[in-house]
């Protein structure tokens, strides 16, 4: 295993209520960017965080999924203003 992705696996484990915390608790999305280093890393999280939603209650998915989508668009934004 690479030790990049051994990294990641730990980041996606620690941080797997992230994406949750932040559309439905208030969590700040500087927390999310301040985490992730590129857009693949973000797209894993943001899925395993709708994953651990879903898991809890399948309406969260529902109710959140444009919010998420906002949130993605607004760290990515981030990646692109720091170029």
């Amino acid at each position: 295993m690479k030790p990049r992705s051994a990294k990641v696996i730990c980041k996606l484990v620690c941080y797997h209520d992230l994406v949750g915390d932040i559309v439905g608790k208030g969590r700040r999305i500087e927390e999310l960017a301040e985490i992730v280093e590129d857009e693949r890393e973000l797209d894993m999280l943001i899925a395993l965080g709708k994953a651990d939603m879903m898991s809890v209650n399948p309406v969260w998915g529902i109710r959140h999924d444009q919010d998420i989508a906002k949130l993605r668009e607004d760290v990515v934004a981030r990646f692109k203003s720091s170029d």
